[in-house]
């Protein structure tokens, strides 16, 4: 602790011994959450039913268990090594455990349950870890309450006499206690910064003892030597040995500061304990925090806000902190730790100290310091003014006093509301006081509406100002339509009209109902709304907006991906990707209606609703919402689904859209006790429409009853089957969802429309202008001059050596099971990340399929590997699957040759063009040394034959591909120089291709045309032949297809240089699935 070296061990005894208490509780809490966690893990590898496992398990459980049981006897006495070896091998089997659970779940490297997964892997080993700190922690405890009685301290709390003395000076210690004082504000540790407190007020008490008592033996040596006596002319040296041979140790260490005490006053100012201004604060903080002398700390903070001693605020803050206010919680630690301690940041520190705790008597108190601030700020500064200036964290100050005194407001008068059922209480002075705030908050949320309400128009997600601002609203209206509802007399009708209309603006903006009609259309004849469904021809365009809202709140608390906020009605093509870990879908289609479930709370507040509009309407048919829900509740699903929801880690609705909803049904309850007040028929069923288009849709998606003929919430796009599909057992959802990155893509082609002669010379001559310099043009890529080599021509010279050819039934077989399984797992891919991972399987299996002897094309099974890699994601560890062992050049065969340049080629096709050059860089030192006549051992046949083929054409795919890749993105690695004899050896593959098409040299040197290659992957798109790169064209653009040829057709490519996302739909066969008829064996 840099407090105890600074200040010493006695002085801060109180919080050493506080500080090992907490740690004591911490080792004893991750104790028992490892035994609850054991205890889980055990019962799930009990109930585990992968025999493999079982097997694997069962060897190392008996080891381990053989070593438990032999020890198990002796556990007390037990060394720490070997405490700690059998800890470390229990978490080493742990971790074997999980490691093949996850390879049994083959889940996708860029899936987010694989990120879960990962992340579950690093939380487990951050256990592992702290076990075995917490092991030597207790082992370091235990040695220390060994300690031999006369080296205790006596007062027998376990710490050593060998305490360390004080160091420091008096602004050192400030120093070191200011920021502690400030981490306990943040961590909420407030009773620790009040011994950190106390520990510096020994600090200063020992600093003047020791000044006393070091003046005291400077006084009497001084006495003595005036005294005289037989020694006297020796008095120095008698001095000096008084001051070696003091027990003091303090004594001997000077400090910076100690001729500082003569002064005047500060000897004085030590003994009363007078502490800094910015200490003093944050004392009363942490006194205010930690409750029971809130009176004291509330004085100090009063007294220092109204002098002069701080700064309302700096003027010189960061300009540059515009995202302030939602980032993770140590970093606005960080900003505000930096920042100087004004009176602004002192307010701001009383908001977050109060911000869980529930009002008090001192909330009234702390409400006017509140008060009293923003008013002179406001008078001073201008509110508005600093909430739209460029400092991002005086801004975020604000903002959370603004909504701290808000949110202690409404709690406050909560706490009045409950004063009206006690006896003897004037109803309408309490009434009038609830109301008169409510009004005050909501103009303060009406006022700074545009910094506390801004929803993202992109994903329509909310931030943490929003989310807090919809909270305080809904507060709000919850009071107010709690005293509306008990004081039906005594408060002016006129008030609880300002009320309503202020609410009423509040919701149309919130909620994006836009503005209400400026002319009331034609009266409603609510007497006629007999029978169930009602109609919804009455609504106007406000009204069925916010009935609109009302049904997507009510999805979203449901449905984890889909934001409430959408304009747009819910569907499954709304749903976004999110960054927390719920992943729910709880909704159903049933009867061609979505219906899902909500909060017991908010199916109170609609029955309560139902009785007060079944008295307004007693012509309407009754409605029995209780019987309709519990026959709800008895649904198989409903319970499925709430258990679901029950497990979830994370908030199912995650922008407050439960807060929207509760906001809307307090509004329409306020609607209809304002109707059943109003006296004038049209007024009335204005309020009463409002009511219902908030009532009708949320109560149709709760009991499942058709009680209103609009189509909101209705099934469209039978998205019925399309949820069947992709919703698992757990109601998780595997389909896509909308990413919540702006990705842009390159639009298609205009038409062309044929312009007048002067606006094309215009335009010709203005593009002319803009034509850069050559030099400056960025050249494009092409392929061409590329021999066009058909893979029957390549596996005819292949099969003419048969004697080359080493049967091996089992391993075909394996390698074909493993394909079959790869192409299972590509179709039951829903979501496109498990489309990209399976796709690499598949890649990978079809080149073990190709190195298999029994392989009746190998090079239309490497054609289709890449083809396939090409869908897989590019770079980051996607290149492990094509990670083989390479043999040595003088065992390495024909086909060992020709899966290396295919994997070379898929390798090519996710980015890895260094990889990919080296191997075949490999290959072609091998070929040339087939080639040359000198090397007897290696001979040269039809088979080597073709790979010299392959390997000029993959040279030059790889070279083609990096230019490509470096055009698109200058920041990308660039290729290696070859060697020369790997031109010279692609040369003369080059002249084997020409040999085998039997054309003549006068055909191929003709220039091919050329095809502009956007980005890198269209260098080999799905479609293209792996040895015919060359793309032949028809006049009229249309690509042409001869006898064993695959052409691509034309693709367009996006900004990022990618093709577009395939769309892979489900193939109905008849009967099972017969296994893959891709290659023959």
């Amino acid at each position: 602790l840099a407090l105890e070296a600074a200040a010493g061990s006695t002085a801060c005894s109180e919080l050493a011994l506080w500080m090992r208490k907490r740690a004591q509780k911490y080792i004893e809490k991750n104790e028992k959450e490892d035994a609850d966690i054991d205890e889980t893990a055990t019962k799930a590898v009990d109930d585990d039913d992968d025999e493999t496992e079982n097997d694997v398990d069962k060897g190392i459980g008996e080891n381990c268990d053989a070593c438990v049981t032999s020890t198990s006897d002796s556990t007390d006495v037990l060394t720490y090594e070997q405490k700690r070896d059998e800890l470390v091998e229990q978490n080493k089997l742990e971790l074997f455990k999980f490691d093949a659970m996850t390879k049994e779940m083959n889940l996708a490297q860029t899936s987010p349950e694989y990120r879960d997964r990962i992340a579950a892997r690093v939380e487990l080993v951050e256990t592992h870890r702290n076990r075995i700190k917490e092991l030597a922690l207790k082992q370091t405890l235990n040695d220390t309450s060994k300690v031999d009685g006369s080296d205790l301290d006596p007062s027998g709390d376990g710490v050593t006499s060998k305490l360390l003395p004080m160091q420091s000076s008096c602004a050192t210690i400030y120093e070191i206690c200011k920021l502690l004082l400030r981490q306990c504000l943040h961590s909420g540790l407030y009773d620790g910064g009040v011994i950190v407190v106390r520990s510096l007020l020994n600090y200063l008490q020992e600093r003047v003892l020791r000044y006393e008592a070091k003046h005291e033996r400077q006084q009497n040596s001084i006495d003595q030597l005036l005294g005289g006596g037989p020694q006297a002319e020796f008095a120095h040296d008698q001095m000096n040995d008084a001051s070696d041979e003091s027990d003091d140790e303090n004594s001997i260490i000077f400090l910076s500061d100690d001729e500082d005490l003569e002064e005047p006053g500060v000897l004085q100012s030590l003994k009363c304990g007078m502490l800094p201004i910015d200490i003093k604060t944050m004392y009363s903080l942490c006194l205010l925090g930690a409750g029971g002398q809130d009176y004291v700390a509330l004085n100090n903070l009063e007294s220092t806000l109204l002098s002069n001693q701080q700064e309302m605020f700096d003027e010189e803050q960061s300009t540059n902190e515009e995202s302030y206010g939602d980032e993770h919680n140590w970093i606005a630690f960080k900003k505000q730790f930096a920042s100087p301690l004004d009176k602004t940041s002192m307010v701001v520190i009383i908001a977050d100290v109060i911000k869980e705790s529930p009002p008090g008597l001192s909330s009234r108190r702390i409400l006017g310091i509140f008060s009293s601030h923003l008013k002179a700020i406001d008078h001073n500064d201008g509110l508005d003014d600093i909430l739209s200036g460029p400092s991002g964290l005086l801004r975020a100050n604000l903002l959370k006093i603004l909504l701290a005194a808000a949110k202690l407001t409404i709690r406050c008068d909560a706490l009045d509301i409950k004063k009206l059922y006690q006896p003897g209480v004037n109803e309408a002075e309490v009434a009038k006081s609830v109301v008169a705030d409510v009004i005050q908050t909501l103009t303060t949320l009406t006022r700074f509406q545009h910094i506390m309400w801004n929803p993202n128009s992109f994903d329509c997600s909310l931030k943490g100002v929003s989310v807090e601002t919809l909270s305080i609203l809904c507060e709000a209206l919850d009071v107010l339509v709690k005293t509306m509802d008990l004081v039906k007399h005594g408060v002016k009708s006129d008030t609880f009209d300002v009320a309503v209309m202020m609410s009423r603006y509040l919701v149309s903006t919130m909620f994006q109902a836009g503005s209400p009609p400026a002319k009331p259309g034609a009266p409603i004849e609510h007497d006629t709304w007999k029978t169930f469904p009602l109609p919804n021809e009455w609504q106007t365009d406000f009204e069925r907006k916010l009935s609109l809202k009302a049904y997507n709140l009510c999805v979203a608390c449901c449905v984890s991906a889909f934001s409430g906020w959408e304009k747009e009605e819910f569907s499954v093509d709304k749903l976004r990707s999110r960054d927390d870990e719920a992943n729910f879908f709880g909704v159903a289609f049933a009867n061609r209606r979505v219906v899902g479930f909500l909060s017991e709370e908010i199916i109170s507040s609609i029955s309560q609703q139902w009785q007060r509009v079944q008295t307004m309407l007693p012509n309407l048919e009754s409605l029995d919402f209780e019987t309709h829900l519990d026959r709800r509740k008895e649904a198989g699903w409903y319970q499925k689904i709430i258990d679901s929801a029950a497990q979830q880690r994370g908030n199912v609705s995650t922008f407050g859209e439960d807060d929207g909803i509760k906001s809307l049904l307090s509004f329409s309850m306020l609607c209809l006790i304002t109707a059943d007040a109003k006296k004038n028929q049209r007024s009335q069923g204005d309020f009463l429409n409002l009511s219902m288009s908030i009532l009708l849709p949320i109560t149709q998606f709760i009991i499942d009853k058709h009680v209103w003929t609009s189509n909101i919430g209705a099934e469209t796009k039978n998205e019925k089957d399309e949820v069947e599909f992709y919703l698992d057992k757990n109601y998780q959802w595997l389909g896509q969802t909308k990413t919540t990155k702006v990705v842009q893509f390159q639009s298609a082609p205009k038409p062309t429309v044929r312009e007048p002669p002067q606006q094309q010379r215009q335009k010709q001559k203005a593009i002319s202008s803009q034509i850069p310099k050559p030099s400056a043009a960025r050249r494009s890529p092409r392929i061409s001059n590329l021999i066009k080599v058909p893979t029957s021509v390549l596996l005819d010279e292949w099969s003419k050596d048969e004697s080359a050819k080493q049967s091996n039934a089992a391993e075909a077989e394996r390698a074909m099971k493993k394909l079959d399984s790869a192409m299972k797992t590509l179709r039951k891919s829903r979501t496109l990340n498990a489309l990209e991972q399976s796709s690499l399987d598949v890649s990978a299996a079809l080149i073990d399929v190709a190195a298999t002897e029994e392989c009746y094309n190998p090079f239309l099974c490497l054609q289709q590997a890449a083809m396939y890699a090409e869908l897989g994601s590019k770079l980051g560890s996607n290149d492990e699957p094509f990670k083989k062992c390479i043999p040595s050049k003088d065992k390495c065969t024909p086909l060992e040759a020709l899966v290396i340049l295919g994997r070379a080629d898929c390798l090519r096709a996710i980015h890895f063009l260094q990889e990919a050059q080296y191997l075949c860089s490999w290959v072609i030192s091998v070929c040339r040394l087939h080639r040359d006549r000198q090397e007897t051992t290696f001979l040269w046949d039809d088979r080597w034959r073709v790979i010299g083929v392959l390997c000029y054409i993959t040279k030059a795919t790889i070279d083609q591909s990096g230019e490509a890749l470096y055009n698109n993105n200058k920041s990308a690695l660039i290729l290696r120089k070859w060697e020369d004899g790997a031109h010279e050896e692609a040369n003369r593959g080059k002249s084997d291709a020409l040999i085998l098409v039997g054309t003549g040299s006068g055909e191929v040197e003709c220039e091919m045309p050329q095809v502009e290659v956007a980005a890198y992957d269209s260098i080999a798109t799905p479609g293209n032949d792996l040895f015919m790169l060359n793309e032949s064209q028809n006049e009229d653009g249309r690509g042409s297809q001869n006898e064993n040829e695959l052409v691509a057709g034309s693709f367009d490519f996006n900004q990022l240089g990618e093709l577009p996302v395939p769309v892979i739909e489900d193939v109905q066969m008849d009967g099972e699935y017969g296994g893959i008829q891709v290659v023959g064996i």
